[in-house]
């Protein structure tokens, strides 16, 4: 009932506002008090309503995903029982962030990581469908892991995942962002937002971690190389004479009139302007640039090797899940449908109650199939349940980044034994430890 004495009360409506932030607080209590089951409904949430985008590249989510026509609302996102609101206000952002909105959302997509991140979104569909037809350059054909069975895959929140994985990986094997131990600024750089140069003279202290993170990883910042005092200190295994090449190779351009410069001697060129450019050497790494962003020589082979062994290991651990998933999402379907019938008032008919049934009884059938077929390995793999995805996904990242620490050890020896014939007096200081001395 209408109280005209209540309306006109200016703290009516903050009272009612605050009932109501109180007893969301009480809800949210009520779902994080029981922590695993929680998070167990945020990640059904963002797998249920995960996929891939029916029809354009990448990945999408259907949470809060609603389309208003004059016959009704359809309701596109498929709901997990059991799980709250709170569950359901993780799981979105966390959705958003593994299908790459949440970044594209605030400028990260407009960044020279979206080079990276459109090649982990088509490299992250082939992987889902099966075709594991890796890419190369020119005129070589793709490389195709042997073996791979047609029917094997990822499912489409593991895709996403790699989507999004693969160039924060290389970001991070290319050095462009370090530890959070030392503040996720790389070896050898200074912080991207640096507090005042009273605080720090060297500029390695960021403001704060947040600020740091955002400009890096959203804004797609890079920072500067130290002094080379400090610089040597955290990177022992360069050379002055290295650094120093690096140094001109980075700020050099063509010459007025060219389009490329070769710069033999020292195994660089410069093309466009400065938009693209290569050195031979790098900071031990052999590099190429587009646009300021490198793409280095180690970091390649260890995406390459990690994305080779997350394709043995879903075709000789995994094989055989692609239908499997086909159906599950077919039932979830079929069931989210059927929820929208009965909140209408709808009684379910029997045929109704009967495909769904059927297709309970096609998973459990393609199940146990599935298991017969699997060599011993994969039959003890099988003993990880949902774990059996994020554990292909570990074991990629590991071989990417031992392949990339190897290789980069191989070119650092490679450019040690050149300076040693070069400049000997330089060699030997760096083994003595001269340069690293106060």
């Amino acid at each position: 009932m209408f109280n005209p004495i209540e309306s006109l009360n200016p703290l009516s409506d903050g009272k009612k506002l605050l009932a109501q932030a109180l007893s969301r607080v009480e809800n949210a209590s009520k779902e994080i008090g029981n922590p695993g089951q929680f998070f167990s409904n945020v990640r059904n949430i963002v797998q249920e309503n995960v996929k891939q985008a029916p029809t354009w590249s990448g990945y999408v989510s259907d949470i809060d995903q609603v389309k208003i026509t004059d016959s009704g609302v359809t309701d596109y996102e498929k709901r997990v029982p059991g799980a709250g609101t709170t569950a359901r206000a993780v799981a979105k952002p966390a959705a958003e962030f593994a299908t790459g909105k949440l970044q594209q959302k605030y400028g990260y997509g407009v960044s020279p990581y979206k080079f990276l991140g459109d090649a982990g979104k088509k490299v992250a569909e082939k992987f889902e469908s099966g075709d594991f037809k890796i890419p190369t350059p020119g005129s070589l054909p793709p490389i195709t892991p042997p073996g791979v069975p047609k029917d094997s895959g990822l499912s489409p929140l593991a895709a996403a995942s790699l989507a999004v994985g693969i160039p924060m990986l290389y970001h991070t094997l290319t050095e462009r962002s370090g530890p959070i131990t030392q503040g996720l600024r790389p070896r050898g750089y200074k912080a991207v937002a640096p507090v005042s140069k009273e605080e720090d003279p060297t500029g390695k202290t960021p403001r704060n971690l947040v600020e740091e993170a955002g400009t890096r990883f959203f804004a797609g910042q890079t920072s500067q190389m130290l002094p080379y005092k400090e610089f040597i200190k955290e990177r022992p295994d360069v050379m002055p004479s290295t650094i120093a090449d690096y140094r001109r190779y980075v700020n050099r351009r063509p010459e007025a009139g060219k389009r490329i410069d070769v710069d033999p001697e020292r195994q660089t060129f410069t093309a466009f302007g400065g938009a693209i450019k290569g050195t031979a050497r790098g900071l031990n790494d052999p590099e190429i640039r587009v646009k300021g962003m490198p793409f280095t020589a180690s970091a390649t082979l260890g995406t390459a090797a990690g994305l080779g062994t997350i394709a043995a290991g879903v075709s000789k651990l995994n094989p055989g899940t692609k239908p499997i998933i086909e159906r599950e999402r077919d039932l979830s379907s079929f069931q989210r449908d059927a929820a929208r019938d009965a909140s209408k008032g709808v009684d379910r008919t029997l045929k109704s109650r009967l495909e769904e049934q059927n297709i309970k009884t096609d998973i459990k059938n393609l199940k146990e199939s599935r298991i017969e077929g699997l060599n011993p390995a994969a039959k003890q793999f099988e003993k990880l349940g949902s774990f059996k995805e994020p554990a292909l996904l570990l074991g990629g990242t590991l071989a990417a980044v031992g392949t990339a620490a190897v290789a980069k050890k191989l070119f650092q020896k490679a450019e040690q034994e050149r300076i040693k014939k070069e400049d000997p007096l330089q060699y030997k200081k760096y083994k003595r430890g001269d340069y690293t001395k106060e």
